[in-house]
């Protein structure tokens, strides 16, 4: 059930012509019955929200009980990148300088 709400939703933002970009994913459902979702790569939660009436109304379509889309939590794309220590504090390096 919780996969045709994503689909509901993913349909209506498409017919009414939203950025691509703008879908949800992995759709899930815990022990509170709350729905989760993450957006597209390319997506940020703000943008998908700019569409919440489209969404709660597909959704509701599917599950009458839907109250709200919300958003969670805030996340930005980090990247890690590791250097090895010893690039920096080997013999003739300079040290942290080269930083």
């Amino acid at each position: 059930m919780d996969e045709e709400i994503a689909w509901a939703v993913d349909r209506a933002r498409f017919q009414q012509q939203t950025p691509v970009q703008v879908q949800i994913m992995n759709p899930r459902r815990n022990a509170r019955g709350t729905i989760t979702t993450i957006t597209h790569q390319h997506a940020t939660t703000e943008l998908a929200l700019l569409y919440r009436d489209i969404s709660i109304k597909a959704a509701r379509s599917v599950e009458t009980g839907i109250i709200e889309v919300q958003q969670n939590v805030l996340r930005e794309r980090q990247k890690i990148l590791t250097i090895p220590l010893l690039r920096y504090t080997s013999k003739g390096t300079e040290g942290l300088q080269k930083i």
